[in-house]
């Protein structure tokens, strides 16, 4: 049964997208990046903005996000050949928009008017993969631009005839896990009920940050002889983070794609015990009861055991009831 007032759960701290976190994104996005100096007119660049807000920018945020956490070697960012490999796979090529075309788009938003360390060199962040996708689109279409026709117009003709549905995003495995599988009572209850054991495992592994990172993650898992690939670790603490306000804040309480608040570790280790079962004869199992299960082996790591909780039937979905029925 999922969880009714989040604000009395462990998970309160924890900060979803909403229109007006994603306002904020955009904003900083287009801040970022060139495109007023792209599109040129105050005019264009807010209607760009409307365009983008209105219809588009959660879409290409979610591709962004999928891309670096499931194709990219170097999370978190995006390389030349990779972001070459996702123009493959959404078909933006054709005669008048070729390999080298899309390998020069990568270098123009890519390259840093200013020197921000925060901003990887040869890799894309997120606002530099929108700006591309702003600048493939005018490139796709070169008539449109020789007869004058607004960005914002090819911008929109390149979004719905080319990309079309071609973006894969990750909303289902992020938001929809996390609403229908995570934010449930009884995932809730035994994370409330070893709250204490897990924030001795977070203080353990952030050493003296502030913020547990990707390396400490893998050395906690090592630790505990879980066995996950490299691109498995990656892909649970990408999709436990909240999302990034503005990538170029300098800031170093701010929520970072490499770091992880405890609001976060929560969500990620719920993900790592249902990780941790795929594929295996428990795989079935109601997932509180694997998080239950792995915080026995994470216990361990500093010398504690789990704690107990009482297991009650409102935990369980109907599909769960027939699992042990």
């Amino acid at each position: 049964m999922c969880i009714r007032d989040r604000s009395e759960s462990v998970f309160k701290d924890f900060m979803e997208d909403t229109e007006e976190s994603l306002r904020k994104m955009m904003e900083a996005d287009v801040n970022n990046g060139k495109f007023a100096r792209f599109l040129k007119t105050t005019e264009l660049v807010t209607e760009f903005k409307d365009i983008l807000l209105n219809r588009y920018y959660r879409y290409l945020k979610g591709a962004f996000t999928y891309q670096i956490s499931e194709k990219c070697r170097d999370y978190p960012g995006m390389s030349m050949l990779e972001f070459g490999h996702f123009c493959e796979h959404a078909q933006v090529t054709d005669a008048k928009l070729r390999v080298k075309d899309i390998d020069r788009i990568f270098i123009a938003s890519n390259f840093e008017t200013t020197e921000v360390s925060e901003n990887p060199d040869n890799r894309f962040c997120r606002f530099e993969f929108v700006e591309a996708m702003l600048r493939l689109s005018v490139a796709r279409f070169p008539d449109m631009q020789s007869n004058k026709v607004p960005a914002t117009e090819i911008f929109t003709r390149f979004m719905e005839e080319i990309i079309g549905d071609r973006m894969v995003t990750p909303f289902e495995e992020t938001e929809g896990f996390r609403q229908a599988e995570i934010y449930t009572l009884g995932v809730n209850d035994v994370l409330a009920a070893n709250i204490d054991t897990i924030d001795q495992i977070y203080r353990k592994y952030k050493e003296r940050q502030n913020f547990l990172s990707l390396e400490n993650i893998r050395t906690m898992i090592r630790d505990a002889s879980l066995e996950l690939s490299s691109k498995e670790i990656i892909k649970l603490f990408s999709y436990s983070k909240m999302s990034i306000i503005n990538e170029l804040d300098s800031n170093k309480s701010r929520i970072s794609y490499t770091s992880m608040q405890f609001v976060e570790f929560l969500e990620f280790l719920v993900r790592l015990a249902n990780q941790c079962f795929n594929g295996s004869e428990e795989e079935k199992m109601p997932l509180h009861l694997k998080v239950n299960e792995l915080m026995e082996a994470l216990a361990a790591l500093v010398g504690s055991t789990k704690s107990d909780f009482v297991d009650q039937p409102e935990y369980y979905d109907s599909y769960e009831q027939d699992y042990y029925s």
